[in-house]
C-alpha cells in the first residue's frame, strides 16, 4: 500500500481524504499553501487542511515491543480554479494596420481618385447597404483630398480630429494617416464599453471574443483588406499566474485566422517591451499570380503578464502605435513590390518557353 495521500470523493470544495495505517505523515504545515498539479479540467490550490488522529497502543509481550496503530483523517479545502476561467484574458485589442497606394507610378488623376475613394469607403462607407452606398459624395471627397500632402512625410488625414471613433457602445476607432505615396489606416478595437458609453471593459474576457471583435472591424472596413497589404496585433493582459503565455497565444490564433496550422504559420516568439510576442505568417503560394498580395496572412500576438499595472501596459502599447504604423509600412510594402516583380517576370517566362 502506498504512503500517499489516496483520493475518496469530492464533495463542494471539500476532499475527505483517509490515510492508511501505520504510515508516516509529513508535517501538514509544508502542504499548505502549495499548488497541487494541475489536470485537463481544473487547477487545484489548497486553502486550508484540518485533520484528526486517533491512536491504540497494544503490547506484544512475546517481543517486548509495543505496536502503535494510528488513523488519521484529513479535509483538505480546495479553491477549485476551472480551466474555462485560464483561457480568458484582460483587456484584448485588436489593430489592423492596412496599407493603399494613394498613386502609383505614371498613374492617371482617374485612378488616383479611385484610389482615394476606395480607402475613405471603409471609413465613410455605409455597410449596412449595397454597393452605391459605398460611393461617397464628391464634396466630401473633395475635402478629404484637401488634407493629402504629396511631399510630406506623415499626414494624419482628419486633421484636428485626428481619429474617428466607433459608434457606441463600442470602443473602437479609425486613424488614416498618409505616408508619402501610401495611404496608412490603423484600426482599433476592444469589444464594447463596459457602461456601453466610455468606460473601458477590464475585466477578464472569454478568449472566444476576440473572433468577435475581428468581425466587428471587418464590417467596419466593408470586408476590404489592404490593397498592398496588412497586418493584425492582438495585444492583451494574462489574467492569471498559471497562464501559459504559448497556450493562450495558440488559442488567441485560432480564433483569428481561417484553417489555423500553427506549424505551418509559427515564426518565432520573443520578449518586447515585457511581453511575449508571437508572430505568425502565411504568405501566398504563388508569388507570381496577379494580386498574390491578397494572399498574404500576417499576425502578431502579444501577451502581457499580470504584475505590470494594465495602465502602464496601455501605455506601451500607445506610445508606440506610430513606430508600428512604420514597421508594418515597410514590411508590406516590400513584400508588394516583391509581388509585383514577380508577376510580369512570370509572364516574361511563359512568353519565352
Amino acid at each position: 500500500m502506498s504512503n500517499v495521500l489516496s483520493k475518496r470523493k469530492i464533495k463542494g470544495q471539500t476532499l475527505n481524504t483517509s490515510l492508511g495505517k501505520g504510515f508516516w505523515i509529513p508535517p501538514i504545515g509544508n502542504l499548505i499553501g502549495k499548488t497541487l498539479p494541475d489536470t485537463r479540467r481544473f487547477f487545484f490550490s489548497i486553502e486550508a487542511i484540518s485533520f484528526t488522529v486517533g491512536w491504540r497502543i497494544a503490547t506484544l509481550r512475546e517481543n517486548f515491543w509495543n505496536r502503535q496503530e494510528f488513523t488519521i483523517l484529513v479535509t483538505i479545502r480546495w479553491k477549485l480554479k476551472p480551466m474555462s476561467d485560464l483561457n480568458k484574458i484582460v483587456y484584448p485589442n485588436l489593430d489592423l494596420f492596412l496599407y493603399d497606394l494613394r498613386e502609383g507610378l505614371g498613374q492617371d488623376p482617374e485612378i488616383i481618385d479611385h484610389n482615394r475613394e476606395r480607402f475613405w469607403q471603409r471609413i465613410y462607407g455605409h455597410p449596412e447597404g449595397d454597393e452605391s452606398d459605398l460611393i461617397l459624395e464628391p464634396t466630401l471627397l473633395a475635402k478629404l483630398k484637401q488634407a493629402e500632402r504629396s511631399e510630406s512625410r506623415l499626414v494624419e488625414l482628419l486633421g484636428a480630429d485626428v481619429v474617428k471613433n466607433f459608434e457606441r457602445p463600442l470602443e473602437g476607432y479609425y486613424y488614416p494617416i498618409q505616408i508619402g505615396n501610401t495611404y496608412a489606416l490603423q484600426v482599433n478595437c476592444s469589444g464594447v464599453y463596459a457602461d456601453g458609453i466610455r468606460q473601458s471593459n477590464h475585466s477578464p474576457q472569454p478568449i472566444t471574443n476576440i473572433k468577435n471583435i475581428q468581425r466587428e472591424i471587418l464590417a467596419h472596413i466593408n470586408h476590404q483588406p489592404g490593397a498592398i497589404g496588412q497586418t493584425w496585433i492582438l495585444w492583451g493582459q494574462l489574467c492569471d499566474r498559471d497562464q501559459d503565455p504559448t497556450q493562450i497565444a495558440l488559442e488567441c490564433y485560432k480564433q483569428l485566422v481561417s484553417q489555423p496550422d500553427w506549424s505551418r504559420d509559427f515564426q518565432a516568439q520573443g520578449k518586447v517591451l515585457g511581453g511575449t510576442l508571437f508572430e505568425f505568417w502565411r504568405p501566398p503560394a504563388n508569388w507570381s499570380e496577379p494580386e498574390a498580395i491578397k494572399h498574404n496572412h500576417h499576425l502578431l500576438i502579444w501577451l502581457f503578464p499580470k504584475k505590470p499595472s494594465l495602465d502602464s501596459i496601455i501605455d506601451t502599447i500607445t506610445g508606440i502605435y506610430i513606430d508600428l504604423i512604420y514597421l508594418l509600412y515597410y514590411r508590406n510594402k516590400i513584400l508588394w513590390a516583391y509581388g509585383e516583380i514577380n508577376t510580369p517576370l512570370a509572364e516574361l517566362k511563359a512568353d519565352l518557353v
